[in-house]
């Protein structure tokens, strides 16, 4: 799906829609002063917002604009008047999706919020690929639902410890473009100090901010499509689109996505999960590439990866055996290990024995 970012958020809306944004912040996608009819909700006021980023160089306070809903806590729809339920044409999130400590409860309040039918759920993701949440493993369904399950209304100390310890910069910047990573890859944080902030973490603690979800465009989709097919949420993916850099675009609409039968829907699963693996290993290619030695950028053609491969095992075998004399019993239980680990490789022995009989 081509397109600019904003053209793409706001596709098929009109000015002259009801809108909800939420969090925009200095960066709002459908401002008021471009003539949107949009109900703008925020975790503090214009003014807070505006002390907030006052002397921050990379951000334009006069962007700002005034906040309709302050929202710091509770179901979202709580935060909206009644009235207006069900009378909103779209939810705009950018940024935003990752911070919520109870993903399934905010997806069900925007269903409370948006018209039945024609309502939809615009959102821009960030895509743990591209950003610091590069080291952290994608979120699954079980995550999201034990968060839900616990009505969990702020962030786990576990969250916040994986948020700092693995939190990283790529040249001193949190997010990137697809490219090689080169050697400026750091950890923003050490050890002691995600300790510190787990420590610091209690229920009845003041609220502190952080990304509790990592999502890759695949990883997404399998989460909607597993909660929906679950009935805890009314939503499918519409469209998604990556971009080029740092996120992925995603628009849901009403409704769950139907299959023919069981066996259709487990098939799609699956097809959605091989593809977030292809979209994983396209990381690590990029890491792997970009870290290489220039004695090893060429790539090696398979038979020598074999080789190489069965030189080690053969070298780990060897490391394996007694360096004393033993029993044949205690030679046998000291073996045993590394005979089962052989036999699980055999099909990779095979491999490498029919490449060496084509040499």
């Amino acid at each position: 799906m081509a397109g600019d970012r904003v053209g793409l958020l706001l596709e098929g809306i009109r000015p002259s829609d009801r809108l909800i944004e939420i969090g925009p912040s200095f960066n709002p996608v459908a401002p008021k002063s471009a003539g949107w009819q949009v109900t703008v909700v925020d975790h503090a006021s214009q003014a807070g917002l505006v002390e907030k980023y006052t002397g921050n160089p990379h951000v334009d306070v006069r962007r700002i604009e005034a906040v309709d809903v302050v929202w710091q806590g509770g179901p979202l729809e709580t935060a909206v008047p009644a009235a207006d339920h069900g009378r909103y044409a779209a939810l705009i999130a950018s940024h935003v999706i990752e911070h919520i400590p109870d993903v399934i409860g905010f997806l069900r309040s925007v269903q409370v919020l948006l018209h039945p039918t024609e309502g939809r759920l615009i959102l821009a993701v960030p895509d743990k690929r591209f950003c610091f949440d590069v080291f952290r493993p994608v979120s699954t369904t079980g995550h999201l639902l034990a968060a839900h399950k616990a009505l969990r209304g702020r962030h786990i100390a576990a969250h916040m410890f994986d948020h700092v310890a693995y939190k990283s910069s790529l040249n001193g910047q949190g997010a990137w473009a697809r490219q090689p990573l080169g050697d400026g890859l750091r950890l923003d944080h050490s050890l002691d100090q995600a300790m510190a902030q787990f420590e610091a973490i209690t229920p009845d603690g003041d609220y502190v901010d952080c990304h509790a979800w990592q999502f890759t465009p695949a990883s997404f989709a399998l989460l909607i499509l597993e909660l929906s097919d679950l009935g805890l949420i009314d939503w499918q993916v519409e469209w998604s689109a990556a971009q080029p850099a740092t996120e992925f675009l995603v628009r849901l609409r009403r409704g769950r996505r139907h299959f023919p039968s069981a066996e259709a829907r487990e098939a799609a699963r699956l097809a959605l999960l091989r593809e977030m693996l292809l979209e994983l290993r396209e990381q690590t290619d990029w890491m792997i590439d970009a870290s290489a030695p220039a004695s090893a950028a060429a790539p090696m053609d398979l038979p020598a990866r074999l080789d190489a491969i069965d030189a080690r095992l053969r070298t780990l075998a060897e490391e394996t055996l007694p360096p004393i004399a033993l029993s044949a019993a205690e030679a046998r239980a000291a073996l045993r290990p590394a005979r089962a680990a052989w036999r699980r490789l055999l099909p990779l022995r095979r491999v490498v024995a029919r490449w060496r009989g084509r040499g």
